[in-house]
């Protein structure tokens, strides 16, 4: 409904309805592809950016969410489905405070689940069967992801070793990102795939090891929100140099999602399985794009979105 707004307002602000872009990150990246099988044959926007995330590549959904609904609402009073009504429930949950709900909700986990229209439990049948928004894409993610969780879940007394970590980054960002990399590649439509390595002395969170490129990390160089303050490394030469040049980069997908990439400061090659296409941006903290094959990264993978190279030459 938000999309539908904005498709038939945007132009009272200035802006172009046929070129609207849908763009997230982790959770919100999962969204956005999310939205791409709901609405594949009327999607309303043109191309979509996805950083870190993809819809039913990682995880499995759950089927439903119902026992940590009704958790929620025994705990508060307002009965079960084997005590009252579904209206009811809800009625009763409705006059709770939120501070009461939050508290209810405790360890209670609501996630997408498989519903039929807004979640699947078979992607990768719609993804051969082309059962999607076809659409342009930019996606990928941070190359060590998992360097945000490991201060995270030491707060809570929880330690690994490094190969879980590695682990980690691989099976829930990289290689989905891979999955969905594929997806559109095997219909022949245009998809940039990225992998993020930035590190800085402003965006290190820790050196024992290195927390490298991790989850969100590169979020603040697209929209200028770098840390700064008192006892913060100020932005090096390089960081600046690279946080104009992905900022354009983002912005050409968004302003043409079908070549604006293509022509963007030399040119992105489009993505594909077979041949150095994958783009490391931010390697080594030098400004461009450095080209490397996805097997670099995706032989990690247990499995990914396999495609055979005569499928792909056949679209």
């Amino acid at each position: 409904m938000a999309i539908e707004w904005v498709r038939d307002n945007i132009a009272a602000f200035g802006g172009d309805m046929s070129r609207l872009t849908l763009f997230g990150q982790s959770a919100g990246s999962a969204s956005v592809d999310h939205y791409a099988y709901s609405y594949a044959s009327d999607p309303v926007v043109s191309g979509l950016i996805m950083d870190s995330g993809a819809a039913g590549f990682g995880k499995r959904l759950p089927l439903n969410n119902a026992e940590a609904w009704y958790n929620v609402s025994d705990s508060l009073a307002c009965g079960t489905n084997f005590t009252n009504k579904s209206a009811e429930i809800l009625a009763c949950l409705q006059q709770k405070d939120i501070k009461e709900l939050f508290t209810a909700i405790g360890s209670n986990r609501f996630q997408p689940s498989v519903d039929g229209i807004t979640g699947f439990g078979n992607y990768p049948e719609l993804s051969r069967a082309g059962n999607f928004a076809r659409l342009p894409i930019l996606t990928g993610n941070n190359d060590f992801e998992a360097g945000s969780y490991i201060p995270v879940s030491a707060l809570f007394g929880i330690t690994e070793d490094y190969t879980h970590w590695v682990d980690l980054t691989n099976t829930e960002f990289s290689c989905p990102a891979g999955a969905r990399a594929n997806v559109s590649a095997l219909h022949g439509l245009p998809v940039w795939r990225y992998r993020w390595f930035g590190n800085f002395p402003n965006t290190r969170l820790f050196t024992e090891p290195d927390s490298g490129a991790w989850h969100f990390s590169e979020i603040p160089f697209i929209f200028d929100t770098l840390p700064t303050g008192p006892g913060i490394p100020p932005d090096t030469e390089a960081e600046i140099s690279i946080r104009q040049y992905v900022q354009g980069a983002w912005a050409a997908f968004a302003k043409c999602p079908q070549t604006g990439l293509t022509h963007y400061r030399g040119g992105w090659p489009q993505y594909s399985p077979f041949q150095p296409s994958l783009i490391r941006l931010a390697f080594n903290n030098v400004t461009g794009i450095n080209i490397a094959i996805s097997g670099t990264y995706d032989n990690a993978c247990q499995t990914t979105f396999p495609i055979e190279q005569n499928a792909c030459a056949r679209h």
